[in-house]
């Protein structure tokens, strides 16, 4: 795994470009195509109520609601919807330029997330994109673990009740780094107690020049 998140540190020197900005130019520069819940107006004005302390929330264009809940120099956390959520991060690279992670997370009920990777002029980094959405095919093993007092049997009983299998991804709002973890599938309660023993994550951290797993 770690040796994935390498790769994407080759692939980032090339495709990179512009200056480091803040979340905040990014959130309001980010493509309507990748905003369908906010028009840039609709953008800005949650910006200058999230600054005036005021509760951020306008009414969007799919006829709800849209909060922006968390606002800082280089993370932003907004609930577009009643089923989703977005995390922004910029995050250093080389010292000079940044990268835009976006993550959208749907609830339907259970949690599944779209991680994706911006240059600062919001240019999709397609060949990141690809390594990335390899890792995350090939992830869902690795979320799953053995307690030492559980039967292989009762393991592989618990794994098997994780259908469908479904990712989440979340962004610390403190430093650069990204945790994956799987959704907990709908279950009875005494079941879904069960397999959350069984259930592990795993946190990447990025150093300005890869993803290294702590």
């Amino acid at each position: 795994m770690r040796r994935i998140f390498t790769l994407c540190v080759c692939l980032l020197g090339f495709a990179l470009g512009g200056h480091a900005q803040s979340v905040k130019a990014a959130w309001l520069a980010m493509p309507d195509t990748l905003s369908p819940y906010l028009t840039e107006a609709q953008r800005e004005e949650c910006i200058d109520l999230k600054e005036k302390n005021l509760e951020a929330k306008v009414a969007n264009m799919l006829q709800g609601e849209t909060v922006l809940d968390t606002l800082t120099a280089v993370y932003l956390q907004a609930t577009l919807s009643q089923s989703a959520t977005l995390q922004m991060r910029v995050m250093p690279a080389d010292g000079v330029d940044s990268l835009i992670c976006v993550v959208k997370t749907l609830q339907a009920p259970a949690k599944e997330s779209e991680v994706s990777f911006y240059d600062s002029s919001w240019r999709p980094l397609t060949e990141l994109q690809q390594v990335v959405d390899s890792l995350l095919e090939a992830l869902p093993a690795k979320l799953v673990s053995r307690p030492d007092s559980m039967t292989e049997e009762r393991y592989q009983e618990l794994v098997q009740m994780i259908d469908p299998v479904m990712v989440e991804a979340t962004l610390s709002p403190d430093e650069d780094a990204l945790t994956f973890r799987l959704s907990t599938p709908l279950l009875p309660s005494g079941e879904k107690e069960a397999v959350a023993r069984v259930l592990s994550q795993r946190k990447f951290k990025w150093n300005g020049h890869s993803f290294n797993e702590y």
